[in-house]
């Protein structure tokens, strides 16, 4: 039953990623991509400081007896939104999950190999992680084919997509390990953020960026705040509470396949028949890899 709680919250975390990754690439058309970022993170960060008022005292022991894991998810999480919020105000929405959640499955087994009791399993899901991998791949090439894409951006989408992917896995890893010790989900939410809300004030003020905010942004803030960073990762980290780490990776891959059924319905975007047949492959793939999760993982 945890598992398929804990596989259910993933879902949920991938459909609202899928969809606020398409409203916050819009929405950086019109606002400077820090400053979306820097409000979003700052509200989700208050939201889940105020719910977390009476446990103070218990958040304060467990930061004290976990501090290098706290220390680390926040470098690893400014590192994921930073990266993914600048690279949104740029390329296609599609094309940056796409990148990061192809290496996820196979850096999260290579960072966990020795916890593998089973070679037959560990091998199993390689090969899975593998077929994901070269899936999205071939999308990624397709893309490239067909589009006026030149080689050095493509190079630059691969290289910053990669690098989030994995430090993505990094992350959940971390996540993992601060709920072994205590943490519930709703405390890792409210210590995780503070390096990123720093870093990203740094560079507005570094950019002479206006911190104000008008009445009719404001909801729009609240909204992606909510839409994009805490509910979402609430759910990522209540899935992975109840699940192992290589689950966690398996199933994430959701998200750009769900990313790209939502971009068909994107007036502009422009895809392939052969893109679609491969699209529709690697929900095949995710399928079998959480079906063989849900039954074999470590």
């Amino acid at each position: 039953m945890n598992r398929f709680l804990g596989i259910s919250y993933l879902i949920l975390y991938g459909l609202l990623t899928a969809s606020s990754t398409l409203f916050i690439s819009e929405t950086e058309k019109n606002l400077p991509v820090i400053y979306v970022a820097f409000y979003s993170i700052l509200f989700s960060a208050l939201i889940f400081a105020v719910l977390n008022l009476k446990n103070i005292k218990t958040v304060t022991t467990l930061v004290k007896n976990n501090f290098k894991t706290v220390l680390l998810i926040n470098v690893t999480t400014a590192i994921v939104w930073l990266a993914t919020f600048i690279v949104l105000g740029y390329f296609s929405p599609y094309i940056v999950v796409s990148i990061t959640f192809s290496v996820l499955p196979l850096t999260t087994i290579l960072l966990t190999r020795k916890k593998y009791t089973n070679k037959k399993v560990y091998w199993i899901d390689m090969g899975l992680a593998l077929a994901i991998l070269a899936i999205l791949f071939a999308i990624l090439i397709d893309d490239f084919a067909h589009h006026i894409l030149h080689a050095p951006k493509f190079i630059l989408y691969i290289g910053i997509g990669s690098l989030v992917g994995i430090f993505l896995a990094v992350n959940n890893l971390l996540a993992k390990r601060l709920a072994s010790s205590g943490f519930t989900a709703s405390m890792v939410m409210s210590v995780r953020f503070y390096i990123l809300l720093i870093a990203s004030l740094i560079i507005l003020l570094c950019q002479g960026t206006a911190l104000t905010i008008s009445l009719h942004i404001l909801p729009v803030m609240f909204f992606i705040a909510l839409a994009s960073v805490a509910l979402p990762l609430f759910f990522l980290q209540c899935g992975i509470e109840k699940v192992p780490p290589s689950t966690v990776a398996f199933v994430l891959p959701f998200i750009p396949f769900a990313t790209y059924l939502l971009n068909i319905f994107v007036p502009g975007f422009q895809y392939t028949w052969w893109e679609l047949f491969l699209v529709m492959l690697l929900g095949v793939f995710i399928l079998i890899s959480v079906w063989y999760q849900r039954n074999n993982a470590n």
